[in-house]
């Protein structure tokens, strides 16, 4: 027998929809989030608790999250509100604690630890796109301190080793052309300790576009150069740096390294020569050194490389004089000429 919907049937069924659909609304409850997330937001010890002076204070080692949370639930003091955001955080309180944080960034919109906090939040959600979002908000306002606020950042994730992070703001602050050689400097930096060298390839190129002397970038594309064993780059971007040198080991180990490899021993030698003494002192530089030498003249005089070498054994205490200089001994020299001659 067909079911008859009358009138008053559809009347009936309209008014329960509407009746769910207004519960709805008013019983909302926490995302649920995955046992990953939840494990990472309750072991998280980078959320930040402030005093009344919105300074930092340590973390106490037990607390009970729920007594907390209740004890400040009603506060308007912005320190407090921020540590309820994370206490709620703790207790994965997701939509709570973002509220709290969105409330006291926008009252106070310069204060950077409401910012790092709800980064935090996102970054432990692995929600990347709220990051960005959160990120360029931020740093959009023209504030007299932007600046000054953007380098407090960096310095505070860097210190507490928030690398991730880090890049994140870097990559976005990058836009604005007060922040962007900065941000693309420490991007190109971070790309090269990662060894991605295409990826650092691109930040310094970008640097050199705009600054063709910039010593960072310079000695870092020659750093990437020398990896891929394209020496006469590594010389191109080496001779921008020659004239005024910079302290780092690292240049004339490269430049050096580079002149061999090219032939050239006569720069190879000019390079070490004029290199302080603190540079020579590096294993491989004195070991081009000798070696430059020798290609040249097998009855080269070492006087300069011996001067040096009881500081060099002080740091290397497993070379000897007798096998650092193998060539004064007769079987040495012979073995060095047998090779030249193609034995």
């Amino acid at each position: 027998m067909p079911i008859r919907i009358t009138l008053n049937h559809l009347a009936h069924l309209v008014f329960l929809f509407f009746l769910f659909q207004s519960c709805s609304s008013i019983f909302k409850f926490n995302p649920i989030i995955d046992s990953d997330s939840f494990d990472k937001l309750k072991i998280d010890t980078e959320f930040i608790l402030l005093d009344s002076n919105l300074n930092p204070i340590p973390f106490p080692e037990k607390l009970n999250f729920d007594k907390e949370i209740k004890k400040l639930q009603n506060s308007k003091k912005l320190f407090e509100i921020n540590n309820l955001a994370v206490y709620n955080a703790k207790l994965a309180h997701i939509v709570e604690s973002e509220k709290n944080l969105k409330e006291i960034i926008e009252k106070n919109p310069e204060e950077k630890f409401f910012f790092l906090n709800l980064l935090r939040l996102y970054f432990l959600l692995d929600e990347y796109e709220d990051c960005q979002k959160l990120t360029k908000k931020f740093f959009k306002k023209e504030t007299v301190n932007r600046k000054k606020v953007f380098y407090e950042v960096l310095d505070f994730l860097k210190a507490r080793n928030r690398v991730k992070e880090k890049v994140i703001i870097l990559d976005m602050i990058s836009v604005y052309s007060e922040f962007e050689t900065k941000a693309t400097e420490e991007l190109g930096l971070y790309f090269l300790k990662l060894k991605d060298y295409n990826q650092a390839n691109f930040y310094f190129e970008k640097i050199l576009g705009t600054y063709a002397y910039h010593k960072i970038a310079l000695i870092s594309m020659m750093e990437i150069h020398t990896y891929s064993e394209s020496w006469k780059q590594v010389l191109i971007f080496g001779k921008s740096l020659e004239r005024d040198k910079p302290s780092d080991m690292k240049f004339t180990n490269m430049q050096s390294k580079a002149y061999f490899e090219l032939g050239d021993y006569e720069n190879c030698i000019r390079i070490i020569e004029e290199s302080k003494d603190s540079e020579k002192l590096d294993l491989e530089v004195f070991t081009l050194w000798r070696d430059a030498n020798l290609t040249l003249d097998l009855n080269y005089n070492p006087s300069k490389l011996k001067r040096l070498f009881p500081i060099l054994k002080n740091k290397y205490p497993f070379l000897s004089e007798e096998g650092f200089f193998f060539n004064e001994a007769t079987n040495g020299k012979k073995n060095l000429q047998f090779i030249y001659a193609g034995y």
